[in-house]
């Protein structure tokens, strides 16, 4: 299992020194000058890794035929799953601690650090999570333009509530929206939001292992 780990932390290595080094830079160009500016970098590269990362992880194997090698050894498709998703996890985590422990640096504390964290972190096992069954449900290719399809499905209801100004729904949802903030400002959020995530990772998983066990490799899509 932990073979299967390092094999997919070896593929994505350079996609991984590229976020590092371009995070890094951030930090070292604005985080003294404009700390606002290297927080938001910090908070939505996870997000933006979450999503793209399958995309990675799914290239090199089908360019390389790798799957049906895999399937091949004595190793139960489960694991070949799992690694991938334990790689996605174990890269959230890392950019879940650097917000935490970048947060003072860019003048974020208290609840809104938490706030951020909450965020960041649920939104990073959600977007992984449904990149990942899309990938294993539909291949590299169609899941790229589901994920596309997908994003741009959610990006209309939030211009639209944008539009809405500060009518009576409106200033409903804004109502409900600040009692969904403080909650993850809270440390009991912050722990709802590692749950919550996690849970639905975990269920991709099952699907998208159940999927993958079931696959006829011959006959990717």
């Amino acid at each position: 299992m932990w073979n299967l780990v390092y094999k997919e932390f070896a593929q994505i290595r350079t996609f991984l020194i590229q976020i590092i080094g371009f995070l890094g830079l951030a930090v070292a160009i604005f985080g003294r000058t404009v700390p606002a500016m290297m927080m938001s970098y910090i908070c939505v590269y996870p997000v933006v890794a979450a999503m793209t990362l399958p995309q990675i992880v799914f290239g090199q194997e089908e360019r390389g035929n790798t799957f049906v090698f895999l399937r091949a050894l004595p190793i139960r498709p489960s694991e070949i799953v799992a690694a991938k998703y334990v790689v996605s996890a174990l890269v959230t985590f890392a950019f879940v601690a650097l917000l935490a422990l970048l947060g003072p640096l860019g003048s974020l504390g208290g609840a809104t650090l938490r706030a951020a964290v909450s965020t960041v972190t649920l939104a990073s096992f959600v977007l992984a999570a449904v990149s990942y069954f899309l990938h294993f449900w539909l291949g590299a290719k169609s899941a790229r333009v589901a994920l596309l399809l997908l994003t741009f499905a959610a990006a209309i209801p939030m211009m639209l509530l944008v539009k809405m100004g500060s009518g009576g729904a409106a200033a409903d949802i804004s109502a409900r929206f600040s009692r969904i903030v403080s909650l993850a400002g809270s440390p009991a959020g912050v722990g709802l939001a590692f749950a919550l995530g996690l849970a639905i990772f975990f269920l991709s998983y099952a699907a998208s292992s159940l999927l993958f066990t079931r696959r006829d490799l011959s006959q990717l899509p």
